[in-house]
């Protein structure tokens, strides 16, 4: 008993620690009255493991305070401890209501506060805004936008992952990574020898040697679940992302849209890499050379399934594009311009049979908006043998199969049947459309299957059943 005892009385409690922008300096972080005025306190205590640290709204930024080169300034993680974003915090009256959109949490490597637009007097700001070293999988980031690193430095601690330098294993929950840039790998992010997992992350406007917006390098496993990359730069190859040097990634329900390099605007594969993709939307990307959507090269082998290519440019496969002992999978995918739009290069291609050459239909491309409309063939066209877990969602936060089959691409349609013009809402329009296809024996076959709505090969009294109650459903008359 007094072996239990001391051993209970020596045990570290796991607690949480708070942290507030608008706090006085001097408080103890035990709670939001006595919050620590920076997050760089709240890491220096150092928190044990199984902490969180709950982080209000506002802005961080590293300290330089004693550093021979201020600009190695950055926020180091700690195994075993969670730091939390997006709370009220002081002045509020929940301040522990969290909200992401609302109460955004800004880590920033902008040291002087002078940064403008395109990169301008970044020249001070911090190599990494973030830094794992060594670290376990229970560390993990919730909540952050990470801005503002510079990682231009001579050698490779400094050259890469101007928002984040991570060598070491690592969860990052709703984290996004903006206007990060670097010399060499991952504006955003660079990873190496780890294990990684980002759900919800969203990479806009980073720029890099290679990996604008995250470089998975030197045998780094990361999974990537519902994250997008959105008009991130690259000056050699991997626009989007990048996998080098046998690192393996497999990308979940994540879109690439207006992200461009050299080669491989979206993503950028090199050197015994293999990446696997399912339900991923690959739109807009460009390339000034070789594989818009995505370019593997030197025994590289990505695998795409349930995957949409469609829209992206470059000089030589616009689509995809393989050189040199590297290879592609594809199954259940839709890729514009099939193999005409896929340059091979010494490698090889395995198309399979249900793979389509058909307009998606996207809701509005050439303004970012790839959801499906509701003519897509992409609807219910996905991999009939798909296995999903039942808590998985698409990009929309949306059950990722609702109807039918799995969709081809990132988004997932409309659970509501009865929203034949796949506006959102189920109204007069849809009504109009069933009542057509109800009196005409000449319709469309395709309009036709879709207002079978009880699946009979016909449509009679049951289907119209069937649009009631979903339109019961949506007015919050009907609970099915």
């Amino acid at each position: 008993m007094l072996v239990f005892l001391l051993v209970v009385s020596g045990a570290s409690v796991a607690e949480i620690i708070y942290v507030d922008a608008d706090a006085t300096i001097g408080g103890d972080g035990m709670s939001w009255a006595t919050s620590y005025k920076y997050l760089y306190d709240a890491l220096d205590k150092p928190p044990t493991s199984g902490d969180e640290i709950w982080v209000a709204q506002g802005t961080y930024k590293p300290d330089p305070t004693g550093l021979a080169e201020p600009r190695a300034a950055t926020f180091q993680l700690i195994s075993g401890v969670a730091i939390k974003g997006g709370y009220g915090g002081l002045g509020k009256p929940a301040p522990n209501k969290r909200d992401t959109t609302v109460y955004e949490t800004i880590l920033s490597g902008d040291l002087n506060g002078d940064d403008g637009p395109n990169f301008a007097n970044n020249d001070e700001n911090s190599y990494h805004v973030v830094t794992t070293t060594w670290t376990d999988v229970n560390v993990v980031l919730d909540g952050l936008t990470i801005t503002n690193g510079n990682a231009n430095g001579s050698d490779s601690e400094t050259m890469g992952g101007g928002g984040m330098f991570s060598l070491g294993s690592m969860e990052l929950v709703n984290c996004s990574f903006s206007e990060n840039s670097a010399a060499g790998g991952g504006g955003g992010m660079f990873v190496m020898h780890n294990y990684s997992t980002l759900t919800n992350c969203n990479f806009a406007g980073n720029s890099a040697g290679c990996g604008g917006g995250l470089d998975n390098s030197e045998i780094g496993d990361a999974i990537l679940t519902n994250c997008t990359f959105i008009g991130n730069s690259a000056d050699y190859w991997g626009g989007g992302m990048s996998n080098g040097r046998g690192s393996r990634s497999v990308l979940i329900n994540c879109t690439f849209s207006g992200n461009t390099a050299p080669s491989g605007g979206g993503i950028g594969n090199a050197h015994g890499t293999a990446p696997l993709l399912t339900n991923c939307t690959f739109g807009s990307n460009e390339a000034e050379d070789y594989g818009g959507g995505l370019y593997s090269f030197h025994d590289s082998h990505p695998e795409l399934t349930n995957c949409i290519f469609w829209g992206n440019s470059a000089y030589e496969g616009p689509q995809i594009a393989l050189f040199f002992s590297s290879s592609l999978v594809a199954s259940y995918s839709d890729i514009e311009g099939g193999e005409w739009d896929i340059y091979v290069n010494d490698s090889t291609v395995n198309w399979d049979n249900n793979d389509i050459n058909l307009d998606p239909c996207f809701v509005d491309a050439g303004n970012g908006d790839y959801h499906l409309q509701w003519d897509s063939p992409c609807i219910n066209a996905g991999d009939p043998s798909f296995v999903f877990d039942a808590n998985e969602r698409d990009i929309d936060g949306e059950p990722r199969v609702m109807v039918g089959c799995v969709d081809i691409g990132a988004d997932e349609t409309s659970e509501k049947q009865a929203d034949f013009t796949r506006n959102g809402k189920i109204n007069a329009e849809d009504l109009g459309v069933f009542v057509q296809l109800w009196l005409s024996s000449s319709a469309d076959i395709d309009w036709y299957i879709l207002c079978d709505l009880y699946e009979d090969n016909g449509i009679d009294f049951a289907d119209f059943a069937e649009f009631a109650n979903d339109w019961l459903w949506q007015a919050g008359w009907y609970e099915p």
